[in-house]
């Protein structure tokens, strides 16, 4: 080597790679040996990953990983949500998530006061769910998980005027107590948002908290009123499909 060729410095990997570069591996990942089958009714059937592989995963994948259980939030109802945090160090920088999780029963609704077992239970797919934030399995988290309604009539495709939209979200989450009332004004009140999340939506996963969040409540719409609760779904599968085409016409607009 001459005296005028340059040592190349070695590039610096800043935080922000560091989180990219890490997302991009753990979702580019064959996750289908892993992937099972949850039944939280007899149309809803998700996919979801065991803790314990996604635990062995990241032991293969960064040794190093370390996991923190959090204080539990404890809601005035009796209910209750965990919380962790994950630590995946990636040369000289420690990158960390954090997730919360209700703590439910088997049919995805809030328990009052859980029992141990069901904290236990909630903290490992908190863990499972804040992986999913570091892009392991997060595609599991998406609308594609959303239950698929194949005939659509002309008379289930006219939806009455959406109501109004408050700045806070309408809708109890599945951390709060599941709704009470007329089936139909809670159907009514989460198309709307739905709706409005889908007219500002940003991004492919925009529905993924709207469900996910309002999971116990959709659960219990399907047991109250079946003709409301596929009405819900229609709409739902309708835009989870319209937003992939909308976020890519703004993308290329601008």
């Amino acid at each position: 080597m001459s005296n005028e060729e340059e040592i190349a410095e070695p590039i610096e990997l800043t935080r922000e790679q560091a989180y990219k570069n890490v997302y991009e591996h753990l979702k580019g990942q064959d996750i289908k040996p892993m992937v099972e089958k949850k039944k939280v009714s007899n149309t809803f059937q998700p996919d979801f990953l065991s803790w314990t592989h996604v635990w062995e995963f990241l032991l293969q994948t960064y040794a190093d990983f370390d996991l923190e259980y959090l204080e539990p939030i404890k809601h005035d109802d009796g209910t209750m949500t965990v919380q962790c945090r994950l630590f995946i160090p990636v040369n000289e920088h420690v990158l960390s998530r954090t997730e919360r999780l209700y703590v439910m029963d088997n049919k995805m609704n809030a328990v009052k006061t859980p029992s141990a077992q069901a904290i236990n239970k909630a903290e490992k797919r908190c863990f499972v769910k804040c992986a999913a934030l570091f892009g392991l399995g997060i595609q599991l988290y998406t609308g594609e998980d959303l239950p698929e309604v194949n005939t659509v009539t002309a008379e289930e495709k006219q939806q009455p005027e959406a109501a109004p939209v408050s700045e806070t979200p309408p809708v109890e989450s599945a951390e709060g107590t599941p709704w009470e009332g007329d089936p139909k004004v809670y159907t009514d009140t989460l198309i709307a948002w739905a709706e409005e999340t889908a007219k500002v939506a940003t991004h492919k996963n925009a529905f993924r908290n709207l469900y996910s969040e309002n999971i116990a409540g959709i659960t219990q719409l399907e047991e109250a009123d079946k003709e409301q609760f596929r009405r819900l779904i229609i709409r739902f599968t309708e835009l989870t499909k319209q937003i992939p085409q909308q976020v890519e016409e703004k993308s290329n607009a601008g």
